[in-house]
């Protein structure tokens, strides 16, 4: 049974909404991700989070709708395979997203195709419509849901929280439209009639046209209301070529894929909207049509020849425009315009005013930020992140035109994140959210108004519209402001939300011992490309490191009433006192003190008095530096103490022999309250620190692995306290207050083999003097070596620090929840460590074997930690990690817009620094020829890097597949054998090309396997070996029994493969287990399954024995057994895109093997990293078992059932999931939000015996289930 679950969950934002009293703030924003829906309020000090919805499924569109006596909802739509669209609002009285209506979303016909360029859901009013699939468009009506409140309320501007009406989905009907290739599809201000929406369109003829109709809802169809337009040349009748000038054609706008509507109607009824290119953007009239003629009409309907051209089509969606891998200009196949048949009049008349060109650039969003009666602002934002804002007023009966004068002034506002939705907050302030790229809060700068602007006066130069640009109804003024050229400030970035999608490839760097030290993922689109470096652990900043300090063992910190931060350390030999504040400095102390060593120490509360405990015994110091001493107690001289605890007013020590003796500690000395032989040698001591000071509770561990807790009065009476046994000794103990049990206490051992445990002892059964109880136990592992816990506690937030273990490694030991979790940290050779409250707030004092001591401040205790590297235009597309040079290996392509709008590229392979990921030295490649693999290889005794590449058809062609990133067009490639030297202090690194091969096709793949070289080119594979008299890659053997060979993966000898496997994946079919021969490279064998998956990424990982994972192109996660034979094992309906299964764990495999081994890492598409390891025997049964009965009871959001929400296959044919554990759902059972005591409990019982979760042969209880939750969640 295998186990899988999110590290990070999708972080692109894909839309974004302002709404008006969503929440109890007035204003709010909410932000849709991949998998959920967030609410944030926009306040005076930025955006704080309310509340967020998770959902099952992927959403693909929001919009908002409003009906009066009802507070806004949010409709969600989900795509398929569980195609629903919900309705969401804000509960006051819970202060949380709520769902009041569902319905699920079915093509009329199951082999429906998906719609290809236009996903999205939008809403007026009580109509929302959806565009799921080709030629279909579902309508929905929303009503007051009357049940909800009990009664109709008043009309209010604002309603309130108590009996509000909520919204639900009244009838859901489809209408069959014959534009199957719909671009964009918005809503315009209603008629008497009801909703209008404009439909923009390619038609087969290559045409884009334009056309509004109106909704009726009671015949279930479209009415058109004006005639359609076309787009590119809508009054003239050109013809359309390749060398067409659309500059030259009067309002043609080339490309047009969006539509702005604008919400008010001008002064006569008229409505106005945006139509918007890659280089233009048209404003449209929609008024009643007047008096026209015949000729008019005859002129609008006319015939026009061919058509072809670079933009004057559409030929992808706008949703993954930035998503693909080549953004060069579309191409379009020759075609001819149809006649329109309709020549009559229409009711509505659709007339261009004026054009502006805001440049080069696909624009991908835009929003309306002002509009008014005569006029209106819009920002656009397009797929290189450029800004532009576009004003325009109407001066009725003014200047030249019949109607009057338009006013038009553009400016460029700056360049950000390339956006997927722009959302006007208020105050100048603009959201634009980004799938490809970070998210931003911007502030906009001083633009004038096109309504302030006088003729010829302003900022803006005034341009009379161009020849045949203008109709005669309007003369356009148009006013520049700021260009792109221009260096004034832009936008102001005020807040970044991170995004790590698009993840392009990955790659592990490793650490000096060989484990994964972080991940390194090539993300971002366009001019915002990115490397991200992610790293797990417990975020640390570095303050300040002291040198001069050598083997400390222990520390303390010592604030007294003047609360001058000091800290205590202990060497082997002697203690030294250094003050941190006002400036760090070491403050003398009497030999005595000096030249000992202190096992324990501490402030005695309400006393400027240091009880310390030496190995000679208890001293109570009031003045270190004159050596002033208030009490002392010593052991006698056959005699030591071994360990010892100071906390608050009790000490406990523990002597040579197994003799423990418990402290009283006051301003007049040491009173002993109790003492106790244990007769064994003693490992570790421990006293609490209890509210009721006559009876605190002390711990005994020692060297032969048992431990005792006693209470003082147990102690004192001689009774018998609580044995607890353990396989190991401990060499570290630490008490605290139980975060839940209000009489309880938490213990926590530190096992000389690496392994935490805590045990839950309460007291609240038997009362002050009865016996302690074990109430429940689990156990971690922080590493291999003695586990040594160092009390630190300090609050960060809602998070509690405990305390510090060391052992190998430094983990940090923290409470979240209610829950004790642990995170690494990625520092080595820490001794000691202790918690510092200063005046800027709890610092830790960390001392290390190799830097000396350093003040750290804990940023974040999250498991994962993403840092960016911008390389801006710098498009990397392929990662490895060369561990010999410490160094990782880019495949880099820079794109340069011209001028003219095109894009220049260049390809090299370079070479960044494995930590700082500082560029080394770079290789350029050929002319359109692409980095398309990578991996660092051990031939003939040398480290070489091989690079794969695809050497693209002509940029000029007429093939315009390439556009799709189709690498099956590629017809020719190259491997490049480079072999490194690294460089003169500063100079960088020398590359040249060791050896050089030619492929048939592009390089797919590469892999090192018995020293010999597989290349995957198209749909051969072939052996190489290196041949040194002359240089050059030999082929030994090939095989050719695949359609497309997309991935390779080297399997490692074992007991049952002795010489391992090579596992191909084929891009059409599915896996082949190759046998290659040691000594001659030769092809000798092979297992395949001809099943049609289609693979996209190939992995290795571990499954009862050696195994392989895929992800087809379904979406789905397949596994494989490879024992004596290829056996299909566990199914995962995954629903994203794997880009890269990587071996390793985020945190060490040793920390709980008995319950999950982690071995695989794999990161989608999305943005989501992900974990997959093999579960325990037990613990695959019981959270198995877990799994299915939470799977029972629960169900999503929208009423979707987890087996549906994960059910694999295709649209056509599902597969239910199986062999996997889902993760990131059972851990849901922990979260006492979605189950309670009660639901707990009934989900471990099941429905009946038979379904009782257990454990092996038991019955499992709720502290089975939570142990193995709590150790998977560690790994993730």
């Amino acid at each position: 049974m295998l186990y899988i679950a999110s590290a990070l969950t999708p972080t692109p934002i894909l839309g974004s909404l302002r709404t008006i009293s969503l929440t109890d703030n007035h204003t709010s924003l909410v932000v849709a991700k991949p998998n959920k829906i967030e609410v944030w309020d926009v306040t005076e000090n930025g955006l704080v989070w309310r509340s967020e919805i998770e959902v099952w499924g992927t959403v693909v569109g929001i919009d908002q709708v409003s009906i009066e006596d009802s507070r806004p909802h949010i409709l969600i739509l989900l795509a398929p395979p569980q195609a629903h669209l919900l309705l969401v609002t804000f509960e006051i009285t819970s202060s949380k997203l709520i769902i009041t209506s569902s319905t699920s979303l079915t093509p009329p016909t199951p082999t429906l195709r998906q719609a290809e360029f236009f996903t999205a859901v939008v809403a007026q009013e009580r109509v929302a419509l959806v565009s799921l699939w080709i030629g279909v468009l579902s309508c929905l009506e929303i009503e007051l849901d009357k049940g909800s409140s009990g009664k109709k309320k008043r009309s209010s501007t604002i309603p309130t929280p108590e009996g509000e009406t909520r919204l639900k989905i009244k009838d859901n009907f489809n209408i069959n439209i014959r534009e199957h290739n719909l671009l964009h599809l918005s809503f315009l201000p209603p008629t008497i009639n009801g909703p209008v929406v404009t439909l923009v369109w390619l038609s087969a003829s290559n045409e884009l046209r334009l056309q509004a109709r109106s909704l009726s809802l009671s015949a279930h169809s479209f009415n058109p209301l004006s005639k359609s337009v076309d787009l590119v040349s809508p009054t003239s009748r050109q013809s359309i070529s390749e060398d067409s000038d659309f500059n030259a054609m009067p309002f043609s706008c080339p490309a047009a894929r969006r539509v702005v509507p604008i919400p008010s109607e001008l002064p006569n009824g008229q409505r106005t909207l945006l139509v918007i290119g890659d280089e233009h953007s048209v404003l449209y009239t929609l008024g009643e049509n007047g008096t026209q003629s015949p000729k008019a009409v005859r002129r609008m309907s006319a015939v026009s020849g061919p058509t072809s051209s670079p933009r004057a089509n559409a030929r992808r969606s706008p949703q993954t425009e930035l998503s693909s891998g080549n953004p060069k200009r579309r191409k379009s196949s020759m075609g001819t315009k149809t006649v329109d048949s309709q020549n009559e009049e229409f009711q509505w008349d659709l007339r261009p005013v004026w054009r502006s060109r805001q440049g080069f650039g696909t624009v991908i969003a835009a929003t309306v930020i002002e509009d008014h009666g005569s006029g209106a602002s819009v920002v656009i934002g397009d797929e290189y992140g450029a800004f532009t804002a576009l004003g325009w007023e109407f001066e009725k009966g003014l200047g030249a035109g019949m109607d009057g004068r338009v006013r038009v002034l553009r400016t460029y506002l700056g360049a950000s994140s390339p956006p997927s939705s722009i959302t006007y907050l208020d105050s100048s302030h603009l959201f634009v959210s980004s799938a490809v790229a970070d998210s931003v809060l911007l502030r906009l700068p001083t633009v004038e108004s096109s309504t302030n602007v006088p003729s010829g006066k302003g900022k803006g130069r005034e341009v009379i519209s161009p020849i045949g640009d203008q109709l005669d109804k309007w003369e356009v003024l148009y006013e520049i402001g700021k260009d792109r050229n221009d260096t004034d400030e832009g936008l102001e970035i005020l807040e970044r939300w991170m995004n790590i999608a698009p993840v392009k490839d990955l790659c592990a760097v490793k650490d000096e011992g060989g484990n994964l030290s972080h991940l390194v993922l090539a993300s971002g689109a366009s001019e915002s490309n990115s490397l991200r470096v992610v790293r797990s652990g417990v975020g640390l900043e570095e303050l300040v490191t002291i040198q001069g300090l050598h083997d400390v063992q222990k520390m303390w910190s010592l604030t007294d009433s003047t609360a001058v931060p000091r800290l205590l350390l202990s060497t082997s030999t002697s203690t030294v006192l250094l003050q941190l504040q006002p400036e760090i400095s070491v403050i003398p102390i009497v030999d005595v003190i000096f030249k000992s060593e202190t096992l324990a120490a501490g402030i005695l509360p309400g006393a400027e008095l240091l009880a310390q405990v030496t190995p000679r015994g208890l001293s109570l110091w009031s003045d270190l530096s004159v050596g002033q001493l208030e009490a002392q107690t010593e052991v006698d001289k056959g005699t030591e103490i071994v360990c010892a605890q100071v906390t608050a007013d009790w000490a406990v020590v523990a002597k040579k022999g197994g003799n423990l003796v418990v402290f009283h500690v006051s301003d007049t000395g040491f009173s002993p309250e109790g003492t106790i032989d244990v007769k064994e040698e003693v490992s570790a001591v421990a006293i609490s620190n209890s509210s009721d000071s006559s009876s605190p509770i002390i711990v005994i561990a020692t060297w032969t692995a048992k431990t005792f807790v006693y209470t003082l009065s147990q102690i004192s009476n001689g009774v018998d306290g609580l044995s607890i046994p353990t396989k190991s000794s401990a060499t570290s103990l630490q008490l605290r207050s139980h975060p839940f049990y209000p009489a309880g206490i938490q213990l926590l051992s530190g096992l000389d083999n690496g392994l935490l445990h805590i045990h839950d002892l309460d007291t609240s059964d038997s009362g002050d003097a009865g016996e302690l109880m074990v109430k429940s136990s689990k156990s971690a592992s922080l590493g291999l070596r003695p586990l040594v816990l160092h009390p630190c506690e300090s609050t960060h937030g809602d998070e509690k620090v405990i305390s510090v273990g060391l052992t190998e490694r430094m983990s940090v030991i923290f409470e979240s929840k209610d829950r004790v979790e642990f995170s690494s940290v990625n520092i080595k050779n820490i001794m000691a460590a202790t918690a510092v409250n200063t005046s800027s707030g709890p610092v830790f004092a960390l001392f290390s074997r190799t830097s000396g001591l350093s003040l750290v401040k804990i940023n974040s205790l999250k498991k994962l930690h993403v840092q960016t590297c911008d390389t801006g235009n710098e498009s990397v597309s392929k990662l490895t990690y060369m561990d010999e040079y410490k160094a990782v290996a880019c495949g880099l392509t820079r794109r340069t817009q011209l001028r003219d709008g095109d894009v220049e590229e260049e390809n090299f392979v370079q070479i960044r620094d494995g930590t700082s990921l500082e560029p080394l030295s770079s290789f350029s490649l050929r002319g359109r020829e692409l980095v398309t693999s990578l991996r660092s290889v051990f031939l003939t005794g040398s480290i070489y890097l091989a690079v794969g590449t695809g050497i693209l058809p002509p940029d000029d062609g007429e093939d315009s597949s390439w556009d799709e990133g189709n690498l099956a067009v590629v017809r020719e490639g190259r491997v490049l054998l480079l072999e490194f030297k690294e460089g003169d202090a500063g100079s960088g690194w020398d590359i040249k090309v060791k050896a050089e091969l030619a492929t048939v096709g592009a390089v797919y793949a590469l892999e090192e396997i018995h020293g010999f070289l597989a290349v995957a080119a198209g749909s051969k594979l072939t052996i190489h070996r290196l041949d040194h008299n002359p240089v050059e890659l030999e082929e030994t053997s090939s095989w050719a029994s695949a359609y497309v060979i997309s991935s390779l993966s080297v399997l490692p000898p074992s007991l049952m493969r002795p010489e391992g496997a090579l596992i191909v994946g084929d891009g059409m079919r599915s896996v082949i287990v190759l046998n290659v021969d040691e000594g001659d490279g030769m092809i000798y064998d092979d297992e395949r399954n001809m099943a049609t998956h289609g693979v996209t990424a190939l992995g290795l990982l571990k499954d009862k024995g050696d195994g392989v994972v895929i992800s087809d192109a379904h979406s789905n996660l397949l596994t494989y057994r490879l024992n004596q034979k290829l056996e299909r094992a566990a199914t995962f309906g995954l629903h994203e895109e794997v880009t890269r299964f990587q071996s390793g764990s985020l945190v060490p495999t040793t920390t709980a093997p008995e319950i999950i081994i982690p071995d695989v890492l794999f990161a989608t598409r999305e943005g989501r990293l992900g974990i997959i390891g093999e579960l325990g025997t037990r613990s695959s049964r019981t959270l198995d078992d877990l799994q299915r009965n939470m799977s029972k009871i629960w169900k999503g959001p929208g009423e979707v059932g987890w087996s549906n929400w994960r059910r694999a296959g295709s649209n056509l044919v599902g597969k239910d999931t199986a062999g996997f554990v889902d993760g990131d759902f059972v851990q849901k059972f922990l979260d006492t939000e979605f189950f309670d005591d009660g639901h707990a409990q009934e989900i471990i019982q099941g429905t009946s015996s038979h379904e009782h979760v257990r454990l092996g042969k038991e019955e499992a209880s709720r502290a089975d289930v939570v142990r193995f939750l709590e150790a998977t969640a560690g790994m993730h």
